[in-house]
């Protein structure tokens, strides 16, 4: 009995968890109490103006902004074959990729005066290389 009581508290904090994260993904109001002071001013024929001041509690509205961090966690947990680090979900294809992306960094790199056309063709249009 006890193992069942312990694996169904154990869910229950996952369960919270998951909603926890969820509500970051999307964003979510929440009401907040803050204590604000509050100024009366009275003025009666003889005693003149007088002003109280007090504090009381008021209710705000507050939009929490979604979290780029938390929707990244989602998307790779719930959908890890398209959403997933670049290697997983790539597999052999990352490795055609990276000497493209790394002729482009090097073209890049250099200022727009010292480029060339040819350093970036090798005669095949689909292909570029970095210059030597």
């Amino acid at each position: 009995m006890a193992v069942n009581a312990e694996e169904a508290e154990y869910e229950k904090k996952n369960q919270k968890v998951q909603n926890a994260l969820y509500k970051a993904a999307i964003g979510y109001k929440v009401r907040l109490k803050k204590p604000v002071k509050v100024k009366e001013e009275t003025n009666r024929p003889g005693e003149g103006k007088q002003v109280v001041e007090r504090m009381v509690t008021v209710e705000e509205e507050k939009y929490v902004e979604p979290k780029i961090t938390a929707q990244m966690f989602w998307l790779k947990s719930r959908m890890p074959e398209k959403w997933g680090d670049g290697e997983r979900v790539l597999g052999e294809v990352q490795e055609e990729i990276t000497p493209v992306l790394e002729a482009y960094a090097d073209v890049l790199e250099r200022t727009a005066e010292t480029r060339r056309i040819e350093d970036m063709e090798d005669g095949d249009a689909d292909t570029i290389r970095a210059a030597e």
